[in-house]
Parts: structure tokens; C-alpha cells; sequence
């Protein structure tokens, strides 16, 4: 057999323990609810004398992701390391999903154990408010005449049914106002829903206007611009002609004295 053949074969056997002689577990709940704060327990061991660097994590799809500490331990042969990782709370504005749970071996050699569990709670509330001039909103608007009708809907982004606390009367998320005031309108309320949550407290905002205010802007074309004054023109005429016939005159004064 070649021998480099049997040199790398050789090698291999004895990198082969070292990269199996460092196990990593971690021990994390399969889901977790509001109120309680994200974490897992781990253990790092090894068949001998090592210095071992890693960073634990946790990962959640559409949440923040919290600093990550690179951390290192000096493990003796079959020792066991346990350690705990902590990461945030599940709040109101945390989002529900799909998490993973790491921890990455940096040295001695490069290494990933990781875990999933999921975030079980309702989703963030998100509203979208449009004023409109008709009831399916298809013509969204922001400036009414006074005494026309403002449409106002309100939505999630999913057509769900929503809870609107409003001195106005919602019906299919879309309520109904006269534009009376002029000037700048502001209506606030407060949506909320079971499917969600949190509550969000959001401004309705339009403005009126009077029709009187309505201006016709003329069309300032080229042959709208108004033309140069005759009356301009002659008078810069008439002071060139002064001009001329001074110095003349100042010409034929100085030629008599010589």
C-alpha cells in the first residue's frame, strides 16, 4: 500500500477520538408561554484535559436576539461541566414562533448542539387605519369637504373581526363620520381582539376643508406671460437720447475753449 496512503489513514485514527471525545447536551422545555423567561440547562464533557471555548444562544424567528458571550472552561478527562443559559421574557411584544437553543464549540474544535422549541403564545396586535370616501374603502382619502361622509376602517392584515372602543359605532371593522369640522380631525380609539394579546391605541386622523376653499390654479403658459410695458421702453429710450446729446453737447464746449 502507498505510503502516504497509510500516513493519512494513520492521522485520521488519531484525530478521530479527539473530535468525539468532547459531548455537548442540552436539556430545554419544549415550549414556553407569557410570564416566562426563555432558558435552558446544558452539560459539556470530555475523555480528557481540555480548553473549551463556546457561545450559548437562543434563536427565535421574528424576536430579538440578546448579546452573545463567548464563554471558556478547562475541562479534566470525564469531567462535567453544567451550565444554565437565560435569554428574555415572553412579553406583549414578543412574538410567537419557532426557537433554537445553541450552544456553539469554538475550540478546540468547531461544533453545533442545538435543541427547537417553540414560543406558545397569541400573536402582536397590528392595526392599519384608512379614511376613505366609500364604504369598501376602495378610494382611500385624506381631505374631505365639509359635509361629506368619512368611511373609516380599520385592520388587522387578516380580515379578522376586531373590537374598536370608539364613541363611533364599528361595524365590520368600518365605521361612518361627518366631516363637520374644518380644519385638522383627530378621533382616537382603542382595538383589540381575542386573537391577539395586546390592545393598540391608535388617532384616526383626516382633515375638511370648505369648498370655498377649493382654488383653480391658472395655467401660466408662454403665451399667458405677460408681455414688456411699452411705457418702460420708451423711457429707456428717451434717457439714452438725454445721455447722447449731453456728451455732445459736452464735446463742442471743450473743442471752443481751445
Amino acid at each position: 500500500m502507498n505510503k502516504k496512503i497509510i500516513i493519512g489513514i494513520c492521522i485520521l485514527a488519531f484525530l478521530i477520538p479527539n473530535v468525539f471525545a468532547l459531548n455537548v447536551d442540552i436539556s430545554v422545555k419544549n415550549s414556553f408561554i407569557d410570564g416566562e423567561r426563555l432558558s435552558f440547562d446544558y452539560t459539556i464533557s470530555s475523555d480528557e484535559n481540555l480548553e473549551v471555548t463556546y457561545t450559548p444562544s437562543i434563536m427565535c424567528v421574528g424576536n430579538p436576539v440578546a448579546y452573545l458571550i463567548e464563554e471558556t472552561i478547562s475541562l479534566g478527562e470525564g469531567e462535567l461541566f453544567s451550565g444554565h443559559y437565560v435569554d428574555f421574557i415572553v412579553s406583549d411584544r414578543i412574538r410567537p414562533g419557532n426557537c433554537i437553543a445553541s450552544i456553539g464549540i469554538k475550540s478546540p474544535v468547531e461544533l453545533v448542539e442545538s435543541r427547537e422549541f417553540v414560543i406558545d403564545t397569541k400573536p402582536v396586535l397590528e392595526i392599519f387605519i384608512k379614511t376613505c370616501e366609500d364604504r369598501n374603502c376602495d378610494v382611500p382619502k385624506k381631505v374631505f369637504l365639509q359635509g361629506e361622509t368619512v368611511y373609516i376602517q380599520v385592520d388587522d392584515g387578516n380580515s379578522n373581526l376586531l373590537d374598536v372602543d370608539s364613541y363611533l359605532s364599528f361595524s365590520d371593522n368600518v365605521a361612518s363620520v361627518s366631516a363637520n369640522e374644518i380644519g385638522y380631525n383627530s378621533i382616537p380609539i382603542l382595538v383589540s381582539s381575542s386573537n391577539y394579546k395586546n390592545a393598540v391605541k391608535k388617532k384616526v386622523e383626516f382633515s375638511v376643508i370648505s369648498e370655498h376653499a377649493i382654488v383653480s390654479l391658472k395655467d401660466y403658459s408662454v403665451a399667458d406671460k405677460p408681455s414688456k410695458s411699452p411705457v418702460g421702453s420708451n423711457v429707456l429710450l428717451l434717457v439714452g437720447l438725454f445721455v447722447l446729446i449731453a456728451g455732445i453737447v459736452y464735446y463742442l464746449k471743450s473743442n471752443r475753449k481751445f
